[in-house]
């Protein structure tokens, strides 16, 4: 402990201030939050968000799934045709070395 000795005017303050306190405490129980509003709020606020983020997500994940067809697609019909320009060149050639031998 210390010696210090506290005048009656700190003290007097200091009771004012406990009582200030307590005073503020007691509206806050009577309007019932105690800051649960805002926290309320900013979960709301945060669930929303998650919800916006989970749709661009599946959105994103819907695009990349379109462009993996897309290139699939193309694949096929590029090999498609090397086949039909191979077929169109060569085709009339094989033709003719087959149906006249040597």
């Amino acid at each position: 402990m210390s010696d210090e000795q506290v005048s009656r005017g700190e003290f007097t303050m200091l009771a004012n201030t406990v009582s200030e306190n307590q005073r503020r405490l007691d509206m806050i129980d009577q309007s019932g939050t105690r800051g649960v509003g805002v926290l309320q709020v900013q979960i709301t606020d945060l669930a929303k968000d998650i919800a916006r983020l989970d749709l661009r997500l599946d959105s994103h994940e819907h695009e990349h799934e379109v462009e993996r067809k897309e290139r699939s697609s193309a694949r096929w019909k590029l090999a498609a045709l090397v086949v039909a320009l191979f077929a169109a060149i060569e085709g009339p050639l094989i033709t003719l070395l087959l149906t006249h031998p040597g």
